[in-house]
This record gives C-alpha cells, structure tokens and sequence, in this order.
C-alpha cells in the first residue's frame, strides 16, 4: 500500500513537472535558442535620426531620417541604402557616392543622433516602449522599465530582434549581461519556482 502511494506520488510529481515545463514555454513557442554578441555593434534601420557631416559643405550637411525604405534621401545623390549598414559602412557608401562627379576626395562623418525605441514586456514593473541609448544591456532595459516583479525569471529572457518574426530565448544563469538593440521586443517570462 505504501508502495503503491510512493509511486502515484512520483506518477504526480511527472504530470505537474511536464505540464509546468509546458506553461513556461507555451507562450514562446516559437522561441529559439538565441547567440548575441558580448560587444556592442550597431547596425542602422527604419527610423534612426542621422546628422550627417560633410567637411566644407554646408548645403550637404544636416540631419536626415532612415526611411521606411530603409534608405536615406541625400542631396545630389539620391537614396542611399543605410538599414543593415554600421555607420562606417553608411559613411564609406556615401564618400563613394560623392565622389562620383560631385566632390573630390569627400570627407563624411555620421553620427545617430536618436535610435528607434525598444520593448519590453512580460514579469517588469513596466511594460512599454522606451528610448534606446547606445550600448545598453539587458540590465539597463529592466532597470528603464521600473525592475523585475517579484515573479520574474531572472535567467531566461526571449528577444526579437527588429525584422524577426521569432523569439529567441537567451540563457543568463550564467550571469551573462547581454547588448540590447533598438527595435528590440523584450519578453521577461515568470519563474514557476
């Protein structure tokens, strides 16, 4: 009889094991197990706000939006494909540009004057969107968005990266602090523990 109580205890113990895993993942799905890099590289998109600087050129100079094409319309040149590009590369592109029959040996100097925002969402004080600064962490992200619940797993996080359609899941127990992006969709899961 005890015997046969132990083991329902344990048949128990694996239904409510496999139907916690299942509700922990249920709402990703789709989630893959997600790689990013330690060291911050940025990559221009949809909506970032330049200043672009061309030495000695004032009517070149100014500030200029990556549009919805992904490309920024420049004087003299035309569009310009900037989304995908670092700002190295969307400067190197642009000197070339310029200095096909427009200017000699150009010098063109980018900065990102305001990046598209970030989300975040799930087991966080605060769920919204919010403004990105260069080289933020996972950490600062949850620290803009008010802190972690009382609930929340601190060791798993599932990201979308702008132009994804998929979550990936990242593993922190290892106590990892990852680069965050702009366009980045944030989903802090609850811990089941």
């Amino acid at each position: 009889m005890v015997r046969s109580i132990y083991t329902g205890y344990r048949a128990l113990f694996f239904v409510l094991a496999i139907l916690l895993s299942g509700c922990a993942g249920k709402a990703h799905v789709d989630a893959e197990v997600g790689e990013r890099k330690k060291e911050f590289s940025y990559f221009l998109g949809r909506g970032d706000v330049l200043r672009v600087y061309v030495y000695g050129e004032r009517d070149l100079s100014g500030q200029f939006v990556v549009g919805e094409q992904g490309e920024v319309n420049f004087p003299l040149i035309g569009s310009v494909v900037a989304e995908g590009k670092s700002v190295k590369g969307f400067e190197a592109d642009l000197r070339t540009s310029l200095s096909k029959g427009f200017l000699k040996n150009p010098k063109v100097t980018i900065e990102v004057l305001n990046y598209r925002p970030y989300y975040i969402s799930g087991a966080i004080s605060k769920t919204n969107k919010f403004p990105y600064k260069a080289g933020m962490t996972l950490l600062d992200a949850v620290v803009v968005a008010g802190g972690y619940t009382a609930r929340a797993n601190k060791n798993l996080v599932y990201i979308r990266s702008a132009g994804d359609n998929v979550d990936k899941a990242y593993d922190l127990s290892d106590g990892d602090n990852i680069y965050i992006y702009p366009g980045d969709n944030i989903t802090i899961p609850e811990s089941f523990l």
